[in-house]
């Protein structure tokens, strides 16, 4: 999966390099925002968890070639859920709150449908806890929960010109190891996620 993105936002860039001696991309800017449905798994059958619905915000850019465009993207992503140790019925709820550059490439396919995939870098991530089983651990932090570079695909519906809306999976390539909670159970922890978005360009 990691060297098939990679190859595809490659030859797109290929793509863009020589169409772009053929005619100027045009190039638009706008917002969006949206919902997202996170998955957090542990692997301890003592720990349990509860993802909750979180959202995102952001800025967005499209440099519109031919049949395809590249897309850089600036969001904020609040993800929550709820960790509980089963065996000590303690629990406590957890917020990551991070800063995602995604780098995607959208090809047409039907009219306004265009799919699309690409890289995400997360340059700031915070996740952290309170109540419960963290109250012993003032300060705890989990600001390694995500993986720094991890991919998403989707597909995205433009309409009336400055309006469009998307469905995404955000996953990563590989799972978080050795995470250790604050009540001492540590294992392999994996996150990916589902997000709905709309937009508007200006």
């Amino acid at each position: 999966m990691k060297r098939t993105l990679f190859a595809l936002f490659a030859a797109a860039l290929v793509l863009a390099a020589s169409s772009a001696e053929a005619r100027r991309p045009a190039v638009r800017w706008g917002i969006l925002g949206g919902l997202n449905a996170s998955d957090y798994s542990f692997r301890d059958n003592r720990a349990d968890i509860e993802n909750k619905l979180g959202w995102q915000l952001g800025l967005m850019t499209s440099l519109d070639f031919a049949r395809f465009s590249i897309e850089p993207q600036v969001i904020y992503m609040h993800q929550t859920f709820r960790y509980a140790n089963v065996g000590e019925k303690r629990s406590a709820t957890l917020k990551s709150r991070s800063i995602d550059l995604p780098i995607l490439v959208a090809f047409d396919v039907l009219g306004p449908v265009r799919l699309f995939a690409g890289p995400v870098v997360t340059v700031m991530n915070k996740c952290r806890g309170g109540g419960g089983v963290f109250e012993e651990s003032e300060g705890f932090s989990l600001s390694s929960l995500r993986s720094t570079c991890s991919y998403t695909l989707g597909v995205e519906l433009r309409f009336m010109k400055h309006f469009r809306a998307d469905l995404r999976y955000n996953g990563q390539f590989k799972a978080k190891n050795h995470v250790r909670m604050p009540d001492g159970l540590e294992g392999k922890m994996r996150q990916h996620s589902v997000s709905l978005n709309v937009g508007y360009f200006f």
